[in-house]
């Protein structure tokens, strides 16, 4: 079909001024609507496996906890082989340009775990103390006795979850309650 064709809104095979004139009104506004989308493939890539949150950074509970993902991943049981991991993709899609964060999918194996959300409603001073910004508190961020750290980290793993500050703080105006 022809330009001509598509400006001729009424098909009666004349191009009024008014036709033309909405036809190039168009054309000005279709011309800047456009969708982008890049795929990256990372292939397989332990890296990504281990870093739960796709921060490009391993974190002590990623690398505490790696074996958790990647056991699984093993087929034969015994160890892991590169073909034994899933292959990454990245997905990026916008209207426009692309300026979002991408979005990783995973082909070829299990998915990894979803990672574990920096909880929002966490204590004030569990943020504060987060300085690395990883969701947990490590022994070095905190600042009270190293007594009180071992008290909060119910499962002893060296790390405070914001899961584990919020029982805390639980128990502790519970207790509160109680007097």
């Amino acid at each position: 079909m022809s330009l001509f064709s598509y400006a001729d809104k009424n098909a009666d095979g004349k191009l009024s001024r008014a036709e033309f004139s909405e036809w190039l009104d168009l054309m000005g506004e279709g011309g800047s609507a456009f969708v982008t989308l890049q795929v990256t493939d990372s292939g397989r890539n332990l890296f990504n496996v281990l870093d739960m949150n796709s921060d490009q950074q391993l974190s002590a509970r990623e690398m505490n906890t790696a074996w958790s993902r990647i056991g699984p991943l093993c087929k034969d049981g015994k160890g892991l082989v590169q073909s034994d991991l899933p292959r990454t993709l990245q997905i990026q899609m916008a209207k426009g340009q692309i300026f979002a964060q991408p979005v990783f999918v995973f082909f070829g194996g299990p998915m990894p775990p979803q990672p574990q959300t920096k909880a929002s409603n966490a204590p004030a001073w569990f943020t504060k103390m987060d300085r690395n910004r990883d969701g947990d508190v490590s022994l070095k961020e905190w600042l009270g006795t190293e007594e009180e750290f071992r008290e909060i980290d119910a499962d002893g793993d060296g790390l405070i979850s914001a899961e584990e500050a919020r029982r805390y703080e639980a128990k502790k105006s519970k207790k509160s309650e109680e007097k």
